[in-house]
């Protein structure tokens, strides 16, 4: 669901640090959209529009097409960035650009990105469900491409 907590304006932060007080404000939305029936949130950045999930960045799917915030209220990942990259190199058309969560609703697919969750798909926002089944959207593809590339760059057991 869209939280009603937004992130800290970029001013009132070190610009791409992972900061323990940013962690509290999506503790705060994710305990929100959980005591609404919810698994996640959506937190959005001073101005309203899309910033990302708790710890996560968000994704969604249009017409053969991938959004995602630009840099500067939200996160720049790691997940992210390799995330983008793989997309561009299979020949997805990839935009950052600040959206609302009134366009993200009922779009073909939406999900989240980090470390701890690869990809994560989403269902629905607020309550509308996205159009497309997960197995058939770009980010089902990309888990499958990330999981493998990251299989192949494991290092074998024992190697530090």
């Amino acid at each position: 669901m869209t939280s009603n907590y937004h992130l800290p304006h970029p001013e009132d932060r070190l610009p791409g640090a992972k900061e323990i007080g940013q962690h509290a404000h999506t503790l705060i939305a994710t305990n929100e959209a959980r005591k609404k029936g919810f698994d996640d949130a959506l937190l959005l950045n001073a101005h309203g529009q899309v910033a990302g999930g708790p710890s996560a960045n968000f994704f969604f799917e249009l017409e053969d097409t991938l959004y995602t915030a630009p840099e500067g209220h939200i996160f720049p990942g790691i997940t992210r960035a390799t995330i983008i990259q793989m997309a561009q190199e299979i020949g997805y058309t990839v935009v950052e650009t600040h959206f609302k969560p009134e366009e993200v609703r009922g779009t073909d697919a939406a999900f989240f990105t980090s470390t701890s969750h690869e990809i994560q798909g989403i269902v629905s926002l607020d309550g509308v469900p996205f159009q497309k089944e997960w197995e058939d959207t770009m980010g089902f593809n990309l888990l499958l491409r990330y999981r493998k590339a990251a299989r192949e760059q494991a290092l074998p057991l024992g190697i530090i």
